[in-house]
């Protein structure tokens, strides 16, 4: 069986690609690093509903705990086919209020985790048929407002690690590697934004569409992007944003 790994994927937008990968018969492995009953509830609902699932815990940022999880992906006994760097944290605050701890903490976690994730998945990526890597950015990185400046800078490094990774990678292992920029997606992360219905109803009126995200809108462009049958999409971002980025 194919397999995928999505890091940060017990909640929100990583679970939701979790389920649509689940659906579509992959065996999802699902990363996670410190609420154990929602990684649990995530698994519950991936084999309730057919699929096929692993846990993962591991902390993206710690190189030894990164080299574990793959060792044990591979005693599964699938195919790793696909990666999908989506591990984030936030500290919603600008460079006068935010601490050097927190600013910390969004890099390393946003940064060393896509490297480390990125890193020792090659060995394992090579021998797919079709082996892909996914990074999930945002237009934050390339149009900061400095609102959110540790995210906005860590999302601007991850498309440099997308963009560079793909023109690396596809040329020595035949990896192919893009993003997914998402719009706001409703998730646990925007309670550190205080967020409120007016704020995503303001959301939903500067979409062009009438609507915000969905999670399964963020698993489809992954899908479009990992599994092309062509082989060919590489370097590319696609915005799941209903074209909110030109408003």
């Amino acid at each position: 069986m194919k397999a995928i790994l999505i890091t940060g994927s017990s909640q929100g937008i990583g679970f939701g690609i979790a389920k649509y990968y689940a659906e579509r018969d992959f065996h999802v492995c699902i990363n996670y690093l410190k609420n154990d009953e929602k990684a649990t509830q995530a698994l519950t609902s991936l084999k309730a509903s057919g699929g096929s699932a692993s846990l993962h815990r591991c902390d993206v940022r710690n190189e030894s705990t990164v080299k574990a999880m793959y060792d044990d992906i591979v005693a599964l006994g699938h195919q790793l086919e696909t990666v999908v760097v989506n591990a984030t944290d936030e500290v919603p605050k600008p460079i006068d209020e935010a601490t050097f701890d927190e600013w910390h903490q969004v890099l390393l976690t946003k940064l060393d985790g896509a490297f480390l994730s990125i890193k020792y998945s090659v060995s394992l990526l090579e021998h797919a048929a079709n082996p892909a890597i996914v990074v999930i950015t945002s237009s934050e990185g390339w149009r900061p407002d400095g609102e959110y400046l540790a995210y906005q800078v860590g999302t601007a490094g991850l498309i440099s690690i997308m963009v560079g990774n793909s023109r690396y990678l596809a040329k020595k292992y035949g990896i192919r590697v893009n993003a997914v920029a998402p719009g706001p997606v409703p998730s646990g992360l925007w309670d550190k934004a205080g967020q409120t219905d007016g704020m995503w109803e303001d959301f939903r009126s500067r979409s062009p569409v009438g609507r915000t995200a969905t999670t399964e809108d963020v698993g489809a462009a992954v899908w479009c992007l990992a599994e092309d049958p062509r082989k060919f999409l590489n370097g590319t971002t696609i915005n799941v944003d209903g074209g909110s980025q030109w408003v």
